[in-house]
């Protein structure tokens, strides 16, 4: 509960965060504490095994085997630190082969050019790239305070010795800086791993607190929670008197009905369209599709040509790109210009249906 509205909208998305968020700490969990707890082989098999898994669901997770192996480090155990970093090693390799293996060999090049997503060493260190987070914090009032609180709990936890929770925020936090340096990321779900180890921060220090710390940081967690939880009462409470559920129903059942009238094949920027259409995605991200295009062209021009032929009898898209939004959205975030131009050139606007934009194509 205690999360802005928008951690909670990627549990009900299909999206790979709150999933991989969840493997991490769970492998963090099973040598938790690092610092103190017995080496055991069987543990640390185990804990790789989990930090394997959430790399294999978000391949930029790999915060969590960080933050173990230099815990271990730091607490003087160099070879449980080598370990647990050559188990998880030795099994992302192993799985990453066996992908590319069965992918025919499409999985690693496709990985290769999805892996920062466009970001280059003048990305990195821009103003504008590093302003971005700051600005969603900014923006958020409850982030902001999560984030001033983890801050604290920082200072606090290095003051008393705790390595873990400072380390998993401080890998979390620099992971995620790398990848809001992509143009076009979705800032509101990608902070989700940073979020998450704030609160496992804050949560920690104050449990190895006494006295009046301790109960002043269970106050501020209290206090945290019932914010957060009061802002998804009025989040749902207002979509329950607008009749938001039914409302979506209806438009859902217009949408196949839309989507029956097409007669043929359709291209959808949203890739759960098709299957309700009984028809295989041909974008499955256009996300990717578009960072991929940036290394691969011919990927992004085939798929240009294919629209230039009006071999689709719809085009479905989720922004309007006759408009300076829209424009920028398919120039930055997903598709490409290129795809943008030929369904403008090639398909006319026919109408919204469940949010979805329909254009057929031009007789």
């Amino acid at each position: 509960m205690t999360a802005p509205y928008f951690v909670h909208q990627t549990a009900f998305a299909v999206r790979c965060e709150p999933i991989a968020a969840a493997f991490a700490i769970a492998g963090l969990a099973v040598l938790a504490p690092v610092e103190t707890r017995p080496d055991s082989i069987r543990r640390e098999l185990l804990a790789g095994i989990l930090f394997i898994c959430a790399f294999l669901t978000k391949i930029t997770c790999v915060y969590a085997p960080a933050a173990v192996t230099l815990t271990l480090l730091f607490s003087g155990r160099p070879r449980a630190a080598l370990r647990v970093a050559a188990m998880t090693a030795a099994g992302a390799v192993l799985a990453l082969v066996l992908i590319n293996l069965t992918s025919g060999g499409r999985a690693l090049e496709s990985f290769r050019a999805c892996a920062l997503a466009g970001s280059s060493w003048s990305s990195l260190v821009s103003p504008v790239t590093i302003l971005r987070p700051l600005e969603l914090i900014a923006t958020s009032h409850l982030l902001t305070v999560v984030f001033l609180m983890a801050a604290v709990a920082l200072v606090r936890g290095w003051q008393t010795g705790m390595r873990l929770p400072l380390l998993y925020l401080l890998s979390a936090a620099a992971i995620t800086g790398v990848i809001f340096t992509s143009p076009g990321t979705i800032l509101t779900s990608h902070i989700l791993d940073a979020y998450v180890a704030a609160i496992v921060l804050v949560t920690c220090v104050t449990a190895a607190q006494r006295g009046w710390l301790r109960r002043a940081g269970e106050a501020a967690l209290i206090v945290l929670t019932f914010w957060a939880a009061m802002q998804n009462i009025v989040v749902v409470s207002k979509l329950t008197k607008q009749n938001t559920v039914r409302k979506s129903i209806d438009a859902h059942r217009e949408l196949l009905v839309a989507l029956n009238d097409c007669g043929g094949s359709i291209v959808s920027e949203s890739p759960l369209i098709p299957v309700f259409a009984g028809q295989r995605p041909v974008v499955l991200d256009p996300f990717a599709l578009r960072v991929v295009a940036m290394n691969r062209p011919d990927i992004g021009n085939d798929l240009t040509e294919r629209l230039r032929r009006r071999e689709f009898r719809c085009v479905l898209l989720e922004q309007d790109p006759a408009i300076p939004g829209g424009h920028a959205w398919y120039s930055n975030v997903n598709l490409t210009e290129s795809v943008r131009d030929a369904i403008l050139e090639s398909y006319r606007y026919d109408r919204t249906v469940a949010g979805q934009r329909f254009y057929r194509a031009l007789q």
